[in-house]
């Protein structure tokens, strides 16, 4: 169990604020759940997991914020301390589910 602050609660968040929650949500999500050794398993049970996450942001939030995470500029800051097969799936599931 994580705990993670996201303001987007709050009634009067900019857009700003929005799209950096998602973004920390999904990657943060991707970073801690991805596990190594890689297995086909581990990589299919992330994908599932992100898929739940964004269609039950997609129920009430806007899929324009959704897909704004999927640019470069929010995966960068994760790119650090985040294997790089999490980072292309939680983007890939962000355009999938957003197209």
């Amino acid at each position: 169990l994580f705990i993670v602050d996201l303001e987007q609660a709050k009634v009067n968040s900019t857009r700003k604020d929005v799209l950096w929650d998602i973004a920390t949500l999904i990657y943060f999500t991707a970073h801690y759940s991805y596990v190594t050794p890689f297995t086909i398993q581990a990589y299919s049970r992330l994908g599932r997991i992100l898929e739940a996450l964004l269609e039950g942001y997609l129920e009430y939030g806007d899929v324009n914020d959704v897909r704004a995470v999927a640019d470069i500029s929010y995966i960068r800051i994760y790119a650090p301390f985040t294997l790089p097969p999490a980072l292309i799936l939680a983007r890939n599931k962000i355009l999938k589910i957003t197209k």
